[in-house]
C-alpha cells in the first residue's frame, strides 16, 4: 500500500526515493487518462499500492472508460486534483 511505503520513505529521509515514487504515481495517473481510464474513487491514496517500487491500482471498482487519446488539456484539471489531494495528504 502507498501509505506504509511513504511513511518508510519519510522515516528514512530518502528524498530521492520519494521523488521517484511521486513521479511514478503521477505518470500512472497520466497514463490512465491517455489509455482512456479514469479512477473516479475519491480514495485514490488508499486505493494505490506499490509493487516492486511501482504504483498500481488495488481497487479498480470505480475505474471508468473515457475516450482515449484526448488532448492533455482536457484531462489536466483531473490530474491536478489528484496530485493536489496527494500533496495535501503528504503535508499532514
Amino acid at each position: 500500500m502507498l501509505r506504509p511505503t511513504v511513511e518508510n520513505i519519510v522515516a528514512t529521509h530518502n528524498i530521492e526515493h520519494g521523488e521517484v515514487l511521486l513521479s511514478r504515481i503521477v505518470s500512472m495517473v497520466v497514463a490512465d487518462y491517455e489509455r482512456g481510464l479514469v479512477d473516479e474513487d475519491p480514495a485514490f491514496i488508499q486505493n494505490t499500492g506499490i509493487v516492486d517500487d511501482m504504483p498500481i491500482h488495488v481497487d479498480v471498482g470505480r475505474l471508468i472508460s473515457i475516450e482515449p487519446g484526448k488532448e492533455p488539456r482536457t484531462y489536466q484539471p483531473q490530474i491536478f486534483k489528484k496530485v493536489a489531494d496527494l500533496r495535501a495528504w503528504l503535508s499532514t
